[in-house]
């Protein structure tokens, strides 16, 4: 049995709430230092999906309010590169700052609107006035999949040990693929609260915190190879927090995701080691800190009825 505790939201969504504190920079261990603002970068391309925007902001003092506006950086010069095998750059795409979302850029397409393609090496270069190194940063694009529903539509909440179903095989070069799961509520009311979900708001969690939960990062071997061609992932009841429909969605992450999300929950309490060995998030950017990474995701519904 794989089980896990939801720990956050989808994939780009958790990433981003890490990022807030990122933008809150505080002093070094050794002792007090004069603060210095860094750039912070924030862009999550996925599989088969067209580019996304990025956004550019800076980092401010511990003691300061942090707001998203306040720290955005509007004057950045973006781009976004495809790179071939030999780290060339086969194609670029251009970016201009939002009039209505300071500190988030727009990719400028011409007559084609070019799509994230699988395996492939994406390249983000970040210039901001008056700083001397540019921001850079690169992802190895998860592979595209699919899940293969499998059995009943709808299940019984309990009724057995854990539902489950298939995902086709995929591969990322190097190593094995790493998983976010999802679970979002498409009618997250109240009254539709599972006993275990309703014995978390006794803690300081909301309705609204349990809509959209998301595991932590799970390899591959957490679950059953069926054949070469699928694995079987059994979805445990505790992952489930309204009856009802529900989507889950299955996202293979990039090292870039990986290291970040797997580093964060070390940061936020998912470690036993003591507080001066806990090791910093590990940011894959050059010249500046944050994310620039990738994902590839499929879908499926289940919906859960009552005992």
């Amino acid at each position: 049995m794989v089980s896990w505790e939801n720990t956050g939201k989808s994939v780009g969504m958790f990433a981003s709430a890490v990022l807030a504190t990122i933008a809150l920079a505080g002093c070094d261990a050794a002792g007090p230092v004069e603060f210095e603002p860094e750039v912070v970068v924030e862009g999550y391309l996925r599989a088969g999906d067209r580019l996304p925007n990025v956004r550019v902001s800076r980092t401010i003092e511990l003691d300061a309010t942090y707001s998203p506006r306040g720290t955005a950086i509007t004057d950045a010069i973006v781009s976004i590169h495809l790179l071939n095998e030999s780290g060339e750059r086969e194609e670029s795409i251009e970016y201009r700052s939002s009039d209505t979302s300071p500190g988030s850029y727009i990719p400028v397409f011409g007559s084609d609107r070019p799509s994230v393609v699988p395996l492939r090496t994406y390249e983000l270069l970040v210039e901001v006035p008056d700083l001397p190194e540019r921001i850079r940063a690169t992802t190895l694009v998860p592979d595209t999949f699919s899940v293969v529903r499998t059995g009943a539509d709808s299940v019984v909440y309990q009724a057995s040990e854990q539902f489950s179903f298939l995902v086709s095989s995929t591969t990322y070069p190097g190593r094995q693929n790493v998983f976010v799961f999802t679970t979002l509520a498409l009618d997250g009311r109240r009254g539709q609260l599972t006993p275990f979900a309703e014995s978390l708001l006794e803690g300081d969690l909301s309705v609204d915190d349990l809509r959209e939960r998301a595991s932590p990062a799970l390899n591959e071997d957490n679950f059953e190879h069926v054949q070469d061609d699928f694995l079987r992932i059994r979805f445990p009841w505790l992952a489930v927090y309204f009856y009802g429909r529900n989507q889950i969605s299955v996202s293979a992450l990039d090292d870039n995701l990986n290291d970040f999300i797997r580093s964060q929950s070390v940061q936020q309490g998912g470690s036993t080691l003591p507080p001066g060995e806990i090791p910093n998030i590990l940011e894959r950017v050059e010249g500046g800190r944050g994310v620039f990474g990738s994902y590839a995701r499929a879908s499926t519904s289940i919906y859960v009825l009552r005992p």
